[in-house]
């Protein structure tokens, strides 16, 4: 995730000053609706796809052309005034990521939802009012932690569970072959 959001960064910051946010987000939007619409294209149009997935991630969509979208579109709300100061749009604000989230359960995940509603999330965290007290900065520190914590701790698991695997397989070599 660290390494995708890296190479997107540098690949928006480049696109924003050679072209502009505008066609940096047109582009990344292309990229991303690509990926995540790959099935209605033909053959010969998947091919970039299945090149990507084979040599370079399987996991294309935790990788750095998906990250591209999301990296353009906070770079063009970071520099957008997204306060509402009225409580009747902070109610639709929320009413609606209701709305889209519900949709999102009960019709499956579809395109426009999965890309919009973490916009809405982001919009209705900005104009959360939280008062700067230093318990919120430690939250912050910890989060932070915790984020990069957690893969260390699933690579050691994976790290464990191969070396027992191996262990086991010379220790008894017999009963691995048969399961």
């Amino acid at each position: 995730f660290l390494s995708a959001m890296t190479v997107a960064i540098v690949l928006v910051f480049l696109m924003n000053r050679y072209l502009s946010k505008y066609i940096a987000l047109i582009i990344s939007f292309a990229v991303y609706f690509y990926i995540y619409n790959i099935e209605l294209f033909n053959g010969f149009l998947q091919v970039p796809y299945l090149l990507f997935t084979e040599y370079i991630r399987p996991e294309i969509k935790q990788s750095f052309p998906v990250a591209l979208l999301w990296v353009s579109i906070g770079s063009i709300l970071s520099s957008a005034n997204l306060q509402f100061c009225n409580a009747k749009s902070k109610v639709i604000l929320l009413c609606s990521i209701i709305v889209l989230y519900m949709t999102n359960v009960f019709a499956g995940e579809l395109f426009i939802i999965k890309t919009t509603l973490p916009i809405l999330i982001f919009i209705s965290a900005v104009n959360i009012d939280i008062k700067d007290r230093p318990v919120y900065k430690k939250l912050r520190e910890m989060s932070i932690i915790i984020f990069f914590v957690h893969f260390i701790v699933i690579k050691s698991k994976s790290i464990f569970i191969g070396c027992a695997n191996k262990i086991l397989a010379l220790t008894f070599p017999n009963h691995m072959a048969t399961s």
